[in-house]
């Protein structure tokens, strides 16, 4: 019945395109993309001269399916076996530069993932690489920069505010989202190649910037994409330098290899689902009220919140990684450490509201004297009774565990049931590998530990998306799961937070 998935593209003449899509955002992908495919080519090179038996040595570079790349070095004579004990004799093991085609190239130190040697003359060693770059890091400083990520599902732009796209005669409606954090912009769009159908999802950022920066935020860009869409595109990065005068020709390219990617499909809105769910129930004012999408503004101050806290990144990436657990159990425990983590961070941040004492001096007072009161009962206690009770005291202030869960629901306003309470006081029973339901009942409760997890997973993302700042629809899961088994839900199977 809900669909959640916008998918159109729109191919006709560039000059028709601009008359009848005048406001789309333009984009120039060629060379990136004839970069990565080159790049995919073998190539032979010569490693610099220097001190080590690597020496001058010819170097064979080489795609390696999904695996990254191997490098195999071809040695000018065979070498003992105490080079074979100690690799570092090789000279692979403190960064390798070499030249291919009249261009430098740069394998990190720790680029090599994994490193064998063959017996034969003449001897070789293949290093299987997961970095490995064209220039010194230093190219990538103060330059127009872009990421570029082969992709195989195609993502979901639909669920935060977009823009039209053109690339050449191609016209995507929601092609592009526009971002806006750390005083830096960036445009994320998607692109599939009309010869071939390879997919790319790729950031631009829109002013020139330095490396490291550029790698952070689009790294928050992307964790940010995989909370709110339940895929995390990792596998393989390809960073370019764009010279913009030169029609965005690929100066310098990074290869990255990355983790594996996860596509879960679990996004936590349904835009297109939502428009028609309100429309067949006669409730039409919400959308004009709340829109059906993130408001890029809101998905900025996402990136925000993920760039700046390590914390909260986490966050989001456990909530991504329990999507892809196919045991409930499993699953709600990593569910459980996100629901820690994420309160944590608000109570941390709302200390005043969440402590039984709000006043902070009040509080250091009240403790100072109870702690004073202790000590004049030293005598009579031993050094383990004392350490304890010093620490209960000096936590005097602290909220009860289950007020830590549901306080911050508070804070944002977020009314909770008594089994919303009870579910989300069922987090130390999951983060010990255990169930609401004995050992025995376990086997028939495959349903109703369904829907408690999957109440959690939507108690979850509400805080979070709360915490990023947004108001709007979410998928009700619990009640969705219930639509879908053909049972009547009694709540909403869409919810405004």
């Amino acid at each position: 019945m809900f669909k959640n998935r916008f998918k159109s593209t729109i191919r006709q003449s560039p000059l028709d395109i601009i008359n009848e899509f005048p406001d789309a955002i333009v984009k120039d992908v060629h060379w990136s993309i004839e970069s990565i495919k080159s790049f995919q080519d073998e190539k032979v090179g010569k490693i610099e001269k220097s001190d080590f038996p690597i020496s001058e040595c010819t170097a064979i570079i080489q795609k390696d399916g999904i695996k990254g790349y191997t490098f195999k070095i071809i040695l000018n004579k065979i070498y003992d076996y105490t080079y074979n004990q100690d690799l570092q004799k090789y000279g692979i093991l403190d960064g390798i530069r070499l030249t291919i085609n009249g261009s430098g190239y740069v394998i990190d130190a720790d680029g090599a993932k994994n490193v064998e040697i063959s017996l034969s003359d003449p001897q070789v060693l293949t290093l299987w690489i997961a970095h490995i770059q064209r220039g010194e890091i230093s190219d990538f400083d103060k330059r127009l920069l872009r990421l570029v990520i082969p992709i195989k599902a195609d993502p979901q732009m639909d669920l935060i505010e977009y823009s039209g796209l053109r690339i050449g005669s191609n016209y995507t409606p929601a092609g592009l989202i526009e971002v806006s954090f750390n005083k830096k912009s960036y445009h994320v769009f998607k692109y599939e190649h009309p010869n071939t159908d390879d997919n790319y999802l790729i950031i631009d950022g829109l002013e020139p910037d330095d490396f490291a920066m550029f790698q952070h935020n689009t790294i928050a860009i992307i964790t940010a994409m995989g909370f709110v869409s339940g895929d995390l595109y990792l596998d393989e990065y390809f960073y370019h330098t764009l010279d913009k005068d030169e029609n965005y020709k690929v100066d310098y390219m990074c290869y990255q290899q990355m983790e594996e990617s996860a596509i879960t499909n679990q996004a936590i809105l349904d835009p297109l689902g939502f428009q028609q769910y309100v429309e067949a129930t006669g409730q039409s004012r919400i959308v004009e009220q709340f829109g059906v999408d993130m408001k890029k503004a809101v998905f900025s101050s996402l990136c925000q919140k993920i760039a700046g806290s390590l914390e909260f990144s986490r966050c989001c990436k456990l909530m991504i990684e329990g999507n892809q657990s196919k045991q409930m159990l499993l699953r709600a425990g990593i569910y459980s450490i996100a629901l820690e983590t994420i309160t944590g961070i608000i109570n941390d941040q709302y200390e005043d509201k969440v402590n039984p004492i709000a006043d902070k001096k009040l509080s250091k007072t009240i403790i100072d004297k109870m702690l004073s009161t202790l000590q004049e009962y030293d005598a009579f206690l031993d050094d383990y009774g004392l350490e304890i009770l010093k620490s209960k005291l000096k936590n005097l202030n602290s909220p009860t565990n289950a007020k830590k869960l549901s306080k911050p629901f508070e804070i944002y306003g977020v009314n909770l049931t008594k089994e919303d309470l009870d579910i989300l006081n069922h987090r130390n029973k999951f983060l010990h590998g255990t169930s609401p339901f004995s050992e025995d009942e376990l086997p028939g409760k495959t349903l109703e530990l369904g829907l408690i997890v999957a109440r959690l997973w939507f108690l979850l993302n509400v805080l979070m998306l709360k915490y990023a700042g947004y108001s709007g629809h979410i998928k009700n899961l619990p009640a969705l799961i219930l639509f879908r088994r053909k049972k009547n839900p009694e709540e909403s199977l869409y919810k405004i937070i």
